[in-house]
């Protein structure tokens, strides 16, 4: 008969131990958001010389997404930024009913956007900020950037205690504004893809939007079955224009520099493999790479590309030529070459890109067996990717390299 009042006093002390532990946690959360806010409200107040006007914008994962978590902080953050006394908030609400009214993106990444923004509600600065959780801890990191310059005002960061509340939180995605786009196409009506599908390349974002399936009528009226895909990417950074191009293919003969594909494939679900021929990229630029051996001056030189992986050195320390034969002047001598061009993607803006595959190669062979619709596929497309700074050119870009854009698992029709 004692036992059972000790087992009930143990099992009551153990849901005690719990709930204390909880509460712990939740504290340090709310110990550390006021010391950010009034850390960051200091900076502001010495740094500025005034009370301006802020708003806290959603907090977002590494990745740009928006996760309860993140939303959750911001409401603490724009509580205590108000607390601290220092800064005046503008209620997050009333900025909402602006950004749906205006259409502005949740991100503010559109450095004009902001600049509307802050018009339209009087904001002298907005508050950004990113949230990374692991097991047992989370990482906060808030900036402030001015409306008018885009310059880091203040900045701070904070560690709290992880929970499985705040972890659910955090793994809970809320819809944005970017949506799956539907559409037609010269393969066939949208299908839309189960979710959009996001990679980042530095400060690079590109997001698959679409996938179209349907067929293709080639020039000797042969229908094909077609697969496209609509991209858009996204320049995050603040401040320097990004140029990407895909990675090319060339015939590898002596009759000139001809493109006829570039390096990106699918391989589906049905075992077959897709290419880009020529003309069937969209929105975006393409580069190739290739060397001259001998001297096409005096009639023993021919072009070959052997090495297109290393696209980006040759942009960079090889000579500029244009498309065409290989005996023109734009080739001087045995050496390193590349041609083509970039497209330019400036600070906040974005471009849309189209990629039709169809089941041929780059030397017309085509495959037979692709008569059925896929169910998934793997994308693998490479890309030659860097940042310039305003009146440079793609040569001039430091980080200028070569990347591997490849979504995995992709969903066509059901």
């Amino acid at each position: 008969m004692k036992r059972v009042p000790l087992l009930f006093t143990v099992l009551l002390y153990a849901s005690m131990l719990a709930g204390m532990s909880d509460a712990a946690y939740a504290k340090a959360v709310d110990e550390e958001i006021p010391t950010l806010a009034e850390k960051i409200s200091q900076q502001l107040a010495v740094a500025e010389g005034k009370k301006i006007k802020i708003t806290i914008m959603d907090v977002l994962n590494l990745q740009g997404q928006q996760n309860e978590l993140g939303r959750s902080l911001a409401e603490l953050l724009s509580v205590e930024f108000v607390m601290a006394g220092k800064v005046a908030v503008v209620d997050r609400a009333n900025i909402d009913r602006i950004m749906a009214e205006n259409k502005f993106a949740r991100t503010l990444a559109n450095p004009d956007d902001v600049k509307k923004l802050g018009k339209i509600a009087g904001l002298d600065a907005i508050a950004i900020g990113t949230v990374n959780c692991g097991d047992t801890s989370g990482e906060l990191i808030l900036k402030i950037i001015s409306i008018e310059t885009a310059e880091l005002l203040a900045a701070g960061r904070c560690k709290f205690d992880m929970t499985p509340d705040l972890m659910k939180q955090f793994s809970t995605s809320i819809a944005g504004d970017a949506a799956v786009a539907t559409g037609g196409g010269n393969v066939g009506s949208a299908t839309p893809s189960s979710q959009i599908i996001k990679k980042m390349f530095g400060n690079l974002e590109v997001v698959l939007k679409t996938v179209n399936t349907g067929s293709a009528t080639m020039s000797d009226g042969q229908k094909l079955l077609g697969l496209s895909c609509s991209f858009e990417l996204f320049n995050r950074d603040l401040k320097r224009t990004i140029v990407i191009a895909a990675n090319g293919t060339m015939k590898d003969d002596s009759y000139g520099i001809k493109l006829v594909s570039y390096r990106a494939d699918i391989r589906d679900s049905n075992g077959v493999n897709w290419w880009i021929p020529k003309g069937y990229l969209t929105g975006m630029s393409s580069v190739l790479c290739f060397e001259c051996l001998g001297d096409p001056n005096t009639g023993h030189g021919f072009v070959a590309q052997n090495n297109p992986s290393a696209v980006a050195d040759y942009v960079r320390n090889g000579r500029r030529s244009e498309f065409g034969n290989a005996r023109q002047s734009a080739i001087i001598g045995a050496g390193r070459y590349w041609t083509g061009s970039f497209s330019a993607i400036p600070s906040g803006k974005s471009i849309r890109v189209r990629v039709d595959f169809l089941p041929i190669d780059g030397r017309g062979n085509r495959q037979e067996n692709a008569t059925q619709k896929p169910q998934s596929f793997q994308f693998d497309m490479e890309l030659v990717i860097g940042s310039v700074m305003n009146g440079e050119t793609p040569e001039k870009a430091r980080d200028l390299r070569l990347e591997n854009l490849t979504f995995e698992r992709g969903r066509s029709n059901p």
